[in-house]
Order: structure tokens, then sequence, then C-alpha cells
């Protein structure tokens, strides 16, 4: 069963993304250029309370020397709500992403349910198959609270060097 969020909490989520692209913190592109999203990382069909759903994560970065440098950290619903398929289908493309990033790039991953949790440490694009086990380890449990998985994702990205980057953070869920 896929959780549906709260109108309260869909203006809530609204509400933080607002301030961040609005602080001098965050932002989605640096001086060397913008960055597109779109690379696929599985297109099964999943089922979910009866019906077919495609999933699937696309990310595609332009060549490391025509674009900003990247800080994304990758916020993954782990809730209950996410078992099975939708989580591996999230893990997967994760994975798949993280394989994009070059070394001048930077990528944290948290993980949320009732609780946030950092999955993985602030790391270097380059080093990213170091961490490919701790994102196939996420295991999906507990309710959803968004809230708490967006804020230690901005925690995280805090930690990232910024100096000329594009910083993101890239939510990660099933349904709406």
């Amino acid at each position: 069963m896929f959780t549906r969020l709260s109108p309260d909490r869909i203006d809530q989520a609204k509400n933080f993304f607002n301030q961040m692209t609005s602080s001098d913190s965050g932002g989605s592109s640096g001086s060397g250029g913008s960055v597109d999203i779109s690379t696929t990382a599985k297109k099964d069909p999943i089922k979910a309370d009866g019906d077919d759903v495609t999933g699937a994560i696309d990310f595609n970065l332009g060549a490391p020397d025509s674009r900003a440098p990247l800080n994304v950290v990758f916020c993954i619903d782990r809730s209950s709500s996410m078992s099975g398929d939708p989580l591996e289908v999230a893990r997967d493309g994760l994975i798949q992403a993280a394989k994009k990033l070059s070394s001048s790039d930077y990528f944290s991953v948290v993980s949320f349910e009732s609780s946030a949790s950092k999955e993985v440490p602030p790391t270097k694009g380059s080093n990213a198959r170091s961490q490919f086990s701790a994102i196939r380890n996420i295991k999906s449990g507990g309710g959803t609270n968004i809230m708490k998985g967006l804020n230690k994702s901005q925690d995280m990205l805090k930690q990232i060097p910024q100096s000329e980057s594009a910083a993101w953070i890239m939510l990660i869920r099933a349904g709406v």
C-alpha cells in the first residue's frame, strides 16, 4: 500500500524546498553550467494496490567539464509502503545515479520512515562503489515522516563542500 501525504505534509515539503532554493546555500546550478536528469535504472512493472506501476529513476549528467560540480543528497523513503519492488527500484536507481557522478561531485544518502538515518556519509563521486553495499542494505519498515528525511538531508548537504557547486536534495519515494 502506498502512503498518501496529507495536504498539510505536502505544504510543509513545498515550504521546505522554497526555503532551500531561496537561501544562499542551496540552488540548482553553479558557475559551470546545468545538470540534466534522465537515464533509466529499471522499468519493470510493479504491483501497487492492484495497479501496475512502472518504476524508474533517471539521472543523466553532462560531461564534468561542461557542468557545475554536483553536491547531492539522495533522500530515500524506506517506510513500510516501500517494501518489496518499490524499494528495490529505488536502491537500484540510486546506485545507477551514483555511478554517473564524477570525482568533482559529492553525494550522501539519507533514508527515512518515522525517523531519518544517514546511510552514506558525504562521499566523492569517484568513490561511489565503496558505498553500494550500504545502499543495498537499506530496509523498509515504519511510518512515513518526510520532514525528518528532508531536514536530515538538508543537514547532510551542509556537510558537503559547497564552492561553486549545484546543491540538490533528490527525494526518492513511491506514490504521491
